[in-house]
């Protein structure tokens, strides 16, 4: 078993990264981050990625904000890695809340090149001009743009490039694309928690940003040349910040607007991870931090 890779998800707030560390200690491991938005260097405080973490932690703070990513090139990068961990004796543990890249790691679907530098450079212009592109994704792939929201441009840009490039919405790929097994086994742990514990933890936590020097961190990016609309700052909270900053918005109706968006993708996370099969849930409401690390470990050897 000492080459199962462990697979740690759930919503934000729920208290991943801590166990996750506390799991790494304990059996010699190290940690891949599977969260989209602790890629980006510079998004420390609003994503809330570990700084000098006690083990090694990958995948996290490396990518310029300017710069695209997505699931497939997040699942090269972690195979990549696991391979060398496993090769260096360790055990790899996969922890985050983007539940696409996760499925990616496990499933490898719609494999090939989706990436298409000449649409994405249309879509940008299209999109500077003002057209809704939601739209346009949304007569294409309902059932996807049911779950993209209308400013999320870089989602419904990555859309609607796989769209342009194959002729297959992201929806059919997911569902029929050319699925390959994983190079490893894994045990997949879900943290889930009762709605008001978490929702009290995320708002907890949305002031500690704010009180930490979140407003400096984006106004630092900015004053960096780091656009507005780049694919970083597009990240949850930071697009609220950004109009704060610009006096679109007053900071209470800034906390609240972070507060409510992040409540909303907790809810889309537990929502897509109840569907993964063969995992294993810890409700820590009912489980001590103490308890889930043992289980973990536990059920890990």
């Amino acid at each position: 078993m000492s080459d199962t890779v462990i697979i740690i998800m759930g919503p934000t707030a729920v208290g991943k990264t801590e166990i996750a560390i506390e799991v790494a200690k304990k059996i010699n491991g190290e940690i891949i981050s599977a969260d989209s938005r602790q890629i980006y260097k510079g998004l420390i405080i609003g994503t809330s990625a570990p700084v000098n973490p006690e083990v090694p932690y990958h995948l996290v703070n490396f990518l310029d904000p300017k710069e695209q990513f997505n699931a497939m090139e997040f699942s090269r990068l972690a195979n990549e890695l696991i391979k060398d961990i496993h090769k260096r004796k360790k055990r790899a543990i996969v922890v985050g809340g983007t539940g696409l890249y996760i499925r990616a790691l496990l499933g490898n679907f719609f494999l090939g090149n989706t990436r298409n530098e000449n649409i994405r450079s249309e879509l940008r212009k299209r999109h500077q001009k003002g057209e809704n592109l939601w739209n346009e994704l949304n007569l294409i792939d309902p059932e996807l743009a049911a779950k993209i929201h209308p400013n999320d441009f870089v989602r419904i840009e990555r859309a609607l490039e796989v769209y342009y490039t194959t002729g297959k919405t992201m929806t059919y790929l997911r569902k029929f694309g050319n699925h390959q097994k994983p190079d490893f086994i894994s045990k997949k742990f879900l943290l889930t928690m009762n709605k008001d514990d978490l929702y009290k933890k995320i708002n907890k936590r949305v002031d500690e940003m704010i009180n930490s020097g979140f407003l400096n961190e984006v106004q630092n990016l900015l004053n960096s040349g780091i656009p507005a609309n780049s694919p970083g700052l597009q990240s949850l909270g930071y697009q609220e910040i950004v109009n704060y900053l610009n006096g679109n918005i007053s900071l209470p109706q800034t906390i609240e607007k972070i507060k409510q968006r992040t409540r909303q993708y907790a809810r889309r996370q537990l929502i897509w991870f109840k569907s993964e099969k063969d995992t294993i849930t810890i409700n820590l409401s009912n489980t001590t931090k103490e308890e889930a690390i043992k289980i973990i470990t536990e059920l890990s050897k």
